[in-house]
């Protein structure tokens, strides 16, 4: 028995793999995050597997029928979400989980990808990215995370839906200005809508769309590279030696002083000295 993870589409429902047809046939049973959704797959390719649902609101409870049904039976189970990967800021951990602490073999059948998808249409050069997945929704954790990734990603890709896209972009352009965006809606669909530019222009595109609050939304940020603050020469000993005679100490007291601040003994001597010594030369 085995508990198949299937990637299905992002969009275009042409994408799905020959291998997650075969193994959405084969199965006894599809779980799926929304069976409507899910169901409308199944006929466009003829297909009659029974489904049932296992979302974000029943998994943990409908992960322990669906391990105890295989563990009863020996069926194979599909485990599907609405569009790409599950358990990828998707329904579907507590499942396969459940499956693997049960000793029953998982397998992934992979299929489309968004993440990949904008990464490649963005044709910006990367070593690496990093995924986010979907953003805080209150307005000062969203900051702190971008702050947070522009710290530590050059390439970030997130998902958005689309009520809150227009907060992101604008939050982008307010605090990182010199990030570079490619948003993307409804990729792969007969509709999809991509631009490329700065926070603020991809903050006036989106607005300017009239069907702007509809769709899926994925978005890849590149954040510009951290410039590393100069790093500051270090107060010389004879800098710390006057001070301290400005504020009326005596000479000797001055090395002290200058010890006092990370300055060895010989260094503090050696400045003392020459101080001693420019200052006879201008007759002070």
């Amino acid at each position: 028995m085995t508990l198949y993870i299937v990637g299905t589409p992002i969009g275009n429902l042409s994408d799905i793999s020959q291998r997650a047809l075969d193994t959405l046939r084969a199965v006894s049973l599809i779980a799926a995050e929304d069976t409507r959704v899910t169901a409308k797959l199944l006929a466009r390719y003829g297909i009659n597997t029974k489904l049932t649902s296992s979302h974000e609101h029943n998994e943990k409870v409908k992960s322990r029928s669906l391990i105890a049904r295989m563990l009863e039976t020996g069926e194979d189970i599909a485990l599907v979400t609405d569009a790409g990967m599950p358990t990828v800021s998707d329904p579907g951990s507590a499942v396969a989980a459940a499956a693997r602490e049960a000793g029953i073999r998982v397998e992934c059948i992979p299929g489309p990808s968004a993440i990949t998808t904008i990464l490649a249409l963005t044709g910006w050069e990367y070593n690496e990215f990093t995924f986010y997945g979907f953003l805080p929704r209150e307005r000062g954790e969203l900051r702190a995370r971008l702050s947070e990734m522009a710290r530590g990603a050059r390439v970030a890709v997130v998902f958005e839906s689309p009520h809150r896209v227009e907060a992101l972009l604008s939050a982008l352009s307010g605090e990182h200005p010199g990030a570079r965006v490619f948003i993307a809606n409804d990729l792969t669909k007969m509709h999809e809508w991509t631009f490329e530019g700065s926070a603020g222009e991809a903050l006036a595109a989106h607005t300017s769309r009239e069907n702007a609050r509809k769709g899926e939304y994925c978005l890849a940020i590149r954040f510009p590279k951290p410039v590393a603050p100069e790093e500051s020469e270090p107060i010389r000993a004879e800098t710390w030696i006057l001070d301290a005679l400005l504020r009326g100490m005596s000479m000797t007291d001055a090395a002290e002083f200058a010890r006092s601040r990370g300055v060895s003994r010989n260094e503090a001597y050696r400045a003392s000295v020459a101080v001693r010594q420019y200052l006879a030369k201008i007759n002070v």
